[in-house]
């Protein structure tokens, strides 16, 4: 079925409208919709969005798509989701704000390249100055190719001489070597398929070019930011105290019951409660109930947990 033939109700797009006409931005009120729980349930939230601003499903997919292309820009549309929106919600007549499971930063920029590939819609360039001059220079001095500039661009934080700081960019590493190459995403990925893997250079020969290229002071590896993966919830406003997971049900957390269906649910919501209390108020519920063996790992990694 073409999802574009797939239309909200009436009762979504009043909502939607509603959220419109407080200024919410459309972006924003569809990315929303999609991430809180509400009672009536929001069908097909972008489409409500769309029929509501009076635009095309595809052209509210543009804006996301534009809107998510950098990591900035979609950072600024979750602290709006999650500092702004709740109130919006809360102010629509008749609308009941439940949980909400916010997506990751890198969620919406793979979302975005995702939309962008199967609906052929347009991508912002990558407009960072310093990354696109050295790339352009690492490109010319290295002869590496584009694959390893990927590499380069997705885990290498390099400080210039004159103290500026090119941070990794992950997601958005194949658009700036595209920009820097003026090869297309197809091209791209077709020169990843045929690489051979055991032409790869080694991790030593990566830092010497980088560090050749002029103006390079110092590069460091970064395998991970946790700033892209971290995800929100925010607890449902109308939500009693709840009891720990391993009450709900007997299997450990790696089972498939947290993962659909009314466990997946439960989860959702506990995680949104737990993140809502203190430091102390987390000390005395772990208290409260014994921690069945099975899941005690799992209860030390929530005591690491940095929110």
């Amino acid at each position: 079925m073409d999802p574009d033939s797939l239309k909200a109700d009436e009762a979504s797009v009043v909502i939607a409208r509603a959220l419109l006409e407080r200024g919410v931005d459309p972006v924003v009120a569809a990315e929303g919709l999609a991430a809180y729980r509400t009672k009536p349930q929001v069908l097909l939230g972008h489409d409500a969005v769309a029929q509501a601003c009076g635009i095309s499903f595809k052209e509210l997919l543009q804006r996301c798509c534009t809107a998510y292309a950098s990591r900035a820009g979609a950072r600024a549309v979750i602290r709006r989701l999650l500092e702004e929106f709740p109130a919006h919600l809360d102010a629509v007549q008749g609308v009941t704000r439940g949980t909400g499971k916010l997506p990751s930063i890198r969620q919406l920029m793979s979302n975005a390249r995702g939309m962008a590939a199967y609906r052929n819609l347009a991508m912002p360039a990558f407009g960072d100055p310093g990354w696109l001059r050295f790339l352009g220079e690492w490109l010319r001095t290295s002869g590496l190719g584009v694959v390893v500039a990927r590499s380069v661009a997705s885990a290498y934080r390099i400080r210039l001489a004159d103290g500026a700081v090119l941070e990794p960019l992950f997601s958005e590493a194949p658009d700036a070597v595209c920009a820097a190459a003026g090869v297309s995403l197809a091209d791209l990925r077709a020169a990843e398929l045929a690489f051979v893997a055991g032409r790869i250079p080694d991790e030593g020969a990566i830092v010497a070019s980088v560090l050749a290229v002029p103006g390079v002071a110092e590069v460091e590896k970064r395998e991970a930011d946790e700033e892209l993966d971290l995800q929100h919830f925010v607890r449902d406003p109308h939500e009693p105290e709840m009891k720990p997971p391993w009450t709900f049900a007997p299997e450990p957390p790696s089972s498939l019951r947290w993962r659909m269906g009314p466990g997946e649910d439960y989860m959702d919501r506990w995680f949104a409660y737990w993140r809502s209390l203190t430091a102390e108020q987390r000390d005395a519920f772990l208290k409260s109930t014994p921690v069945p063996t099975e899941w005690q790992y799992w209860v030390d990694l929530l005591k690491a947990e940095v929110t």
